[in-house]
């Protein structure tokens, strides 16, 4: 596959100049990506009875990261101010971790 990028110019392959890099991941993939991960959260969440307003919106999240396809046998992480949601490759939560200092400091 090949698609015209300046910035993902392929120096290893000659006839090929513009071939996509492999750890490039489009817009579209990266929202829809966090757009599953957002709907896992909040439905885990939910269930969990975990203390933090649901459904997650956008104002409540601080950081999300989505990986490149394959790469990590992830598909990325959400992080709130409270938890953090950690997702496996196939779009399934995986784990979910607590903020620390909300513990201690009673805000959970």
């Amino acid at each position: 596959m090949t698609c015209y990028s300046p910035g993902l110019r392929s120096t290893d392959n000659e006839h090929r100049p513009y071939a996509m890099n492999a750890l490039a991941t489009s817009l579209a993939y990266r929202y829809m990506a966090a757009l599953l991960m957002i709907a896992e959260a909040n439905l885990c969440a939910n269930r969990l009875h975990l203390r933090m307003n649901l459904p997650i919106n956008e104002s409540d999240i601080r950081r999300v990261y989505v990986a490149p396809p394959r790469l990590l046998r992830c598909l990325g992480c959400i992080d709130t101010d409270r938890y953090s949601f950690g997702f496996a490759e196939s779009g399934r939560l995986r784990f979910i971790t607590a903020d620390i200092l909300a513990l201690i400091y009673g805000r959970l």
